[in-house]
């Protein structure tokens, strides 16, 4: 295989490792209430050895598997735009039909499988960033700085606005994270009834996920 090949075939097996180290963690949404995945309290397993288990996962494995894919998702670009380029064209064309199909696979996934899919996300804004891709290397570090950046202030600045809020609003909040034994019982009945019931959950949480 020659070096091009080579570089393929190295990058598929750190994806493919990437997606084996975030299966866990979509292991705990498959097996548990969703919100569990940010709050292990909100669900049964509290002791000690779970919160554990959820730490250890959460910090050393799915998270940085995540970011490990993503990576290698924008590599991905970049490798397909090169390698595809002809004379007088670019991988435009490619790319955008690329992740017109990646789109159609997440929104069957979505509302015809499991609404956690991840696929409808990485489209748009693979379809975005393609925009970007151009972009000085230090430029591209800063904007991804502020990516990141920008969703920990507004928790942070959240800590200090929940407060604020009225009693009614603060109960709102806390019951989503932590989910009373009704709560729990009808998103398991609902889970486990037929295909059709299942998109009376299915949808709005497909949505929220890609919003």
């Amino acid at each position: 295989a020659g070096p091009a090949t080579q570089r393929v075939l190295a990058t598929d097996v750190l994806r493919g490792i990437a997606i084996l180290g975030i299966l866990p963690m979509n292991m705990q949404i498959f097996a548990l209430y969703p919100v569990t995945v940010f709050y292990p309290y909100a669900g049964d397993f509290t002791d000690p050895i779970n919160i554990a288990a959820w730490t250890l996962l959460r910090v050393f494995i799915g998270s940085k598997d995540l970011i490990i894919f993503s990576m290698l998702f924008g590599a991905g670009i970049i490798m397909a735009e090169g390698s595809r380029r002809t004379p007088g064209r670019t991988g435009s064309a490619l790319h955008y039909r690329r992740m017109a199909v990646l789109l159609a696979f997440g929104l069957i996934h979505a509302y015809m499988i499991w609404p956690g899919d991840i696929l409808v996300t990485y489209a748009l804004c693979g379809s975005f960033v393609y925009l970007l891709r151009e972009l000085r290397p230090i430029m591209l570090a800063m904007l991804g700085i502020l990516a990141f950046t920008v969703p920990m202030v507004l928790l942070f600045l959240a800590h200090f606005v929940v407060q604020s809020l009225s009693p009614h609003r603060q109960n709102s909040l806390i019951s989503e994270f932590l989910p009373n034994a009704e709560t729990i019982a009808h998103f398991n009945q609902v889970y486990g009834g037929s295909w059709l019931a299942q998109m009376e959950n299915r949808v709005p949480d497909a949505l929220m996920n890609e919003t």
